[in-house]
């Protein structure tokens, strides 16, 4: 990955049955609630976190366009404050509301129609459709 992309993670699932380790996992990358979204650079640390998580969330890298109308929505004037964010932070979370006309596919891990998990264009989908 370059440096100027950008990991959009969106947590789908609820908080019954997780397990505590999956749990602190979801904590450390500020994904407490439903349908919050953070924005990570990518990292190798921040690689395996992700993939611990991947049966509660979906994530994959925004596209501009959106990361512009996100910024936007929570006034965030521009690409400059959200890069000095980054740095500082290594991570930005927002609380959006629930997709509109519902998630596509299903919420189990392992289907074949599944939301869960990597995918760059799922992520970008479900994200404009929450914003």
């Amino acid at each position: 990955m370059s440096n100027n992309e950008i990991i959009v993670a969106i947590r789908i699932r609820g908080r019954v049955g997780v397990r505590s380790d999956v749990k602190e996992t979801l904590n450390r990358l500020r994904l407490k609630r439903l349908y919050t979204v953070t924005l990570i650079k990518p990292d190798k640390s921040y690689e395996g976190m992700l993939k611990k998580c991947k049966d509660y969330i979906v994530y994959g890298r925004i596209d501009e366009r959106l990361l512009k109308k996100l910024l936007k929505k929570f006034e965030i004037s521009d690409k400059e404050d959200i890069d000095k964010l980054l740095s500082d932070r290594a991570k930005v979370t927002f609380r959006c509301r629930p997709p509109s006309k519902g998630l596509p596919g299903s919420k189990r891990p392992g289907r074949a129609d599944s939301i869960l998990g990597y995918s760059d264009e799922k992520v970008n989908e479900l994200l404009s459709r929450m914003l």
